[in-house]
């Protein structure tokens, strides 16, 4: 891989940008090496599992605690290891690691040197398969956001604002331009202005557009397969301010609760009558950090607040710039 001299440096943002394109296109080996090496373990874990079963002496002074209850009792303690994060609750699950490792050493009578280091390397293997797993996590994150960066690289710096009879349906005929996905919608009247929809807490809230993508079957009842998506509008003509965006934000949130469908654009919508006026420093700094969020089988997919300004010279405005992908 090395061509050169990898200290030598002459652009360095062009370099930075340069080794992104490398390292992303080494990114689908190193996903093959992860997935290969996540069931190598896997595969290890269950024979540790047979051998720890096999190897214990029925009669020995942990009978009564069968070793399949201390094998499994170390399983769920170093997988509860992942989501726990207080150090009482972690030291608490060290010491049932550590005792039901003895316990196991033990029940296999004169060959506790053996158990033992099984179930070490039982251990072991949980913990080396989370770290594979956050791994690929971290590595599906960095294709993602490479791809976000090199089309905002891509991307036509003026964006203009197409004809409509409103700003939301201005808006929409943009993104139908762009997206097929909301181009069929829209063909199909499943673009919704306004849109009413009720949270989960029981409260209706009003958009300005609404966009819904249909899930796959098997995604509502149990979390698999294609998540759908959905593009909600806000339309504002006076300045937006970090209340408003808050308010935005809860009420998405409380919908998603509802519909099982994960947001993909929450949009501000501001059109101001003459020159935009500068938004606050809560108001941006709430643009520019915050993220709505909507947990689902254990995984939380987070989208920006994004504001769109229209401007009076005819063309948009956006904050933060979110990618065009629809399933980002």
């Amino acid at each position: 891989m090395q061509k050169g001299d990898v200290r030598a440096v002459e652009n360095p943002i062009a370099a930075v940008f340069d080794l992104a394109e490398e390292v992303n296109e080494q990114a689908p080996k190193i996903r093959k090496a992860i997935g290969y090496s996540r069931l190598f373990i896997m595969v290890w874990l269950f024979a540790d599992f047979v051998l720890l079963v096999i190897l214990s002496e029925p009669g020995g002074p942990f009978a009564a605690l069968s070793v399949l209850t201390l094998t499994t009792t170390l399983f769920v303690a170093a997988l509860a290891l992942r989501w726990s994060h207080g150090p009482v609750s972690r030291t608490f699950l060290f010491v049932v690691i550590f005792v039901a490792g003895i316990a196991i050493a033990l029940s296999h009578g004169a060959g506790f040197l053996l158990g033992g280091l099984l179930a070490g390397l039982f251990v072991l293997g949980i913990v080396v398969l989370n770290l594979m797993k956050d791994l690929r996590a971290f590595f599906n994150y960095y294709a993602l956001r490479h791809r976000a960066i090199r089309s905002v690289r891509e991307e036509d710096p003026v964006v203009y604002v197409p004809k409509g009879e409103d700003a939301v349906q201005r808006l929409l005929a943009y993104f139908s331009e762009r997206h097929p996905e909301v181009r069929q919608q829209a063909q199909m009247g499943r673009v919704q202005t306004p849109a009413l929809l009720k949270g989960r807490s029981g409260l209706v809230y009003s958009f300005d557009g609404f966009i819904h993508g249909t899930p796959s079957a098997l995604w509502k009842p149990f979390g698999l397969g294609e998540t759908g998506y959905a593009i909600f509008i806000k339309a504002f003509t006076e300045t937006p301010t970090a209340k408003d965006l808050q308010a935005l934000k809860r009420a998405v949130e409380d919908v998603c609760q509802v519909m099982k469908v994960p947001p993909t654009r929450v949009i501000a919508l501001w059109t101001p009558p003459g020159e935009p006026e500068t938004l606050s420093d809560e108001a941006y700094n709430l643009l520019t950090n915050e993220v709505v969020t909507y947990r689902r089988a254990g995984t939380d997919y987070r989208c920006s607040l994004e504001l769109i300004t229209e401007s009076p010279d005819g063309t948009y405005d956006f904050i933060p710039f979110v990618t065009e992908a629809l399933y980002a």
